[in-house]
């Protein structure tokens, strides 16, 4: 397929993009662009998405993963009114999870560096396999956005019902950080609140009953800050100084926390029980709310194995960069096809790398369609794609109330964490695309959330109502919008941001 007519298929139909942005390189965002069109669609044709593009400028410092809003906003309907065609997907994945973590446990135990081809041909496919089906928590996002935005039009006059869309859209389970969390407060308790050396060496010496827990929370949990670039394992002692700081807080503080992690589900249950009993709401709206809660869990799942491949991705990338005398940052910038072909010819296109690092853009379409440009084509499809539906000298946004609360404050945009994180005040109000688990120790300092992504599941609503801290999702625009340093209020009960200055 040609650039003239990928752009024009790219563009058909389409009034609105969602533009996702973060930090990743093309290698491993072409990953969710294959398995969400055409492996999606080989295994269920009719959730496969259209068309994916991907924009990665900066050296994947500034990336953008961009989609069809009304298409996945049919299919999360879609998928509301199928829920046991959407059954047998999530059955369907339970077998490719297992055989995800049964391919991991394999890599584990080889040297990768003898026959990296073929071992990552073997490790992508189990891979795009795993990774497409959970990608429909997508819809139910996009999905779930506009109807929680009826709900809000036919219950205008009813007080309950922001309370009553947290509590039925409460993920079933703990997401991965709260178990991480969780662990980490057991081995507090058990120090019983004694003072701990500063270094884990002797840490080791004093505690050798607690080390090996230590050492076992590292093993299971290293890779929950990792991004799409960025993957250097969590150290034991990253979780020791973590476990210092839980050690010296009050013993009741720590054993509430406990508690609350470890009766999650059983708390959750009884909540939506509770609130069954006194809603206005339908059992059939109840039953969709349910399920964006349940796909706020599968997208917790999915996210895991994702981090955990990229891990695994940017092992094979460095044996590859090695073996071809080439740097990762290069590699990075190829896809998978061209990668196999210049592994075998041993020799990669310097020059049009060297254009990709700057700036580059890459599609797919459900047909398995792909590919990429550099230069002046991703200038002009990028700006054609950026310059849709902005509104012009706008002053109030509109998104989706995620955690209650008004809050006047300063806008600090966070593109990266580790770049801009350092920016960020106490109390200021921290907008971004969408946030992830390494945003989460600037969370802790915002006085409240802003994102143009996610819905009532996302990463951001979830830390945001533990945090207590007014959230705002879904905006879409508000990255483009405003500006860091502007004055805003926050309305999150109505989702509302409003410029002041």
């Amino acid at each position: 397929m040609n650039i003239a007519t990928a752009e024009k298929k790219l563009f058909s139909g389409t009034t609105h993009w969602v533009i996702q942005g973060g930090v990743f390189v093309p290698f491993t965002a072409i990953a969710p662009g294959q398995a969400i069109t055409s492996v999606l669609y080989r295994q269920f044709p009719k959730l496969g998405a259209e068309k994916i593009a991907v924009v990665s400028t900066q050296n994947g410092l500034k990336s953008y993963w961009i989609y069809d809003e009304q298409e996945f906003e049919d299919k999360g309907y879609w998928c509301f009114r199928h829920p046991e065609y959407v059954g047998r997907v999530y059955q369907r994945w339970l077998g490719h999870k297992q055989t995800f973590y049964r391919e991991i446990s394999r890599l584990e135990r080889l040297d990768i560096t003898k026959q990296p081809l073929n071992e990552f041909r073997r490790f992508y496919q189990v891979y795009l396999r795993e990774y497409s089906l959970p990608l429909i928590t997508e819809y139910y996002s996009l999905g779930g956005d506009k109807f929680v935005r009826q709900l809000k039009q036919r219950y205008s006059g009813y007080s309950r019902l922001d309370s009553d869309i947290v509590i039925f859209t409460r993920t079933p389970k703990k997401s991965f950080l709260q178990r991480a969390e969780l662990a980490q407060l057991k081995l507090a308790l058990e120090m019983k609140g004694k003072r701990l050396p500063r270094r884990i060496d002797e840490f080791r010496k004093q505690w050798p009953k607690q080390y090996p827990a230590l050492e076992h929370i590292q093993r299971t949990f290293f890779w929950i800050y990792f991004d799409y670039r960025n993957t250097v394992p969590l150290t034991r002692d990253y979780f020791y100084q973590k476990l210092r700081t839980s050690v010296a807080r009050p013993p009741k503080s720590l054993r509430q926390r406990t508690r609350e992690l470890e009766h999650y589900r059983d708390d959750t249950i009884t909540m939506q029980l509770k609130a069954k009993r006194h809603t206005r709401l339908t059992t059939t709206e109840i039953k969709i709310l349910r399920s964006i809660g349940f796909a706020g869990h599968w997208q917790d799942e999915r996210k895991q194995a994702n981090l955990i491949a990229n891990y695994w991705c940017q092992k094979f990338i460095s044996v590859f960069a090695k073996q071809l005398g080439h740097t990762r940052t290069e590699i990075w910038h190829l896809r998978p096809a061209e990668l196999f072909a210049a592994y075998r010819r041993r020799r990669v296109a310097s020059a049009e790398l060297k254009r990709r690092k700057r700036g580059c853009l890459y599609y797919t379409f459900t047909n398995g369609a792909e590919g990429m440009v550099s230069g002046r084509q991703y200038e002009r499809i990028w700006k054609r794609i950026s310059d849709m539906n902005v509104p012009a000298n706008a002053t109030v946004l509109r998104g989706i109330g995620a955690s209650p609360g008004i809050l006047r404050g300063i806008i600090r945009k966070i593109e990266t964490p580790s770049k801009h994180g350092k920016n960020l005040r106490p109390g200021e109000i921290l907008l971004t695309y969408m946030t992830r688990p390494d945003f989460v120790p600037y969370m802790h300092k915002a006085g409240a959330i802003v994102t143009d992504e996610g819905g009532l599941t996302s990463h951001a609503a979830i830390i945001a109502r533990e945090l207590k801290i007014p959230c705002v999702v879904g905006t879409r625009v508000a990255m483009r919008v405003l500006k860091d340093g502007d004055l805003v209020e926050i309305d999150a009960a109505n989702g509302l941001v409003r410029k002041i200055r």
